[in-house]
């Protein structure tokens, strides 16, 4: 397991403060990361508050348990965000959340791990071609998973990704947008 190495949630205070309004509430971190939001949203809450984390990379789950299985308000759930309503109704916390929070991106730990980073770099490199019709081919057995038990590859992420593109695109009709 990866020790977060000088990592730095961004807009934590700001996240939080727009996010935390009772104290007693239920919240939900739906990218737990290295936890930066999670402990923030915890010193927030009350011993009545309670935190639900979700993410899908093994290693963050490990993390969690590492770091906050003593604490009672806070579970971790190895999924997916898409499974927020899963997990809620798991817990029969329907209409009950107070707040949920998704930090959309990577990790740095993640980016510190060479194998990740160097698909990462190249999975922007190609979308950055494709955009520019150059036609850069990927490389046939590269995946992009932090769930390693996932059975994707990069280039169903890729091509996911570039639906995402495109669909931006075309709702903002925008040369700059490329």
């Amino acid at each position: 397991m990866s020790e977060p190495l000088n990592h730095i949630t961004v807009l934590l205070n700001e996240a939080v403060d727009s996010l935390v309004h009772d104290p007693d509430g239920v919240y939900v971190d739906c990218t737990f990361g290295r936890g930066g939001h999670s402990q923030l949203i915890l010193d927030r809450l009350s011993d009545k508050g309670r935190l639900i984390a979700i993410d899908k990379d093994p290693e963050a789950i490990a993390y969690a348990h590492q770091r906050f299985g003593d604490e009672l308000r806070f579970e971790i759930e190895h999924g997916s965000f898409a499974q927020l309503d899963e997990f809620i109704a798991k817990r029969d916390l329907q209409g009950k959340v107070a707040g949920v929070l998704m930090d959309l991106g990577v990790s740095s730990p993640q980016l510190d791990d060479q194998a990740v980073d160097s698909v990462f770099s190249l999975m922007v490199r190609w979308i950055c071609a494709w955009t520019r019709h150059a036609g850069l081919v990927l490389p046939s057995g590269l995946t992009l998973r932090l769930n390693p038990k996932l059975l994707m590859c990069c280039s169903s992420t890729v091509k996911s990704v570039l639906v995402v593109v495109w669909l931006l695109q075309l709702c903002v009709s925008v040369k700059s947008s490329r």
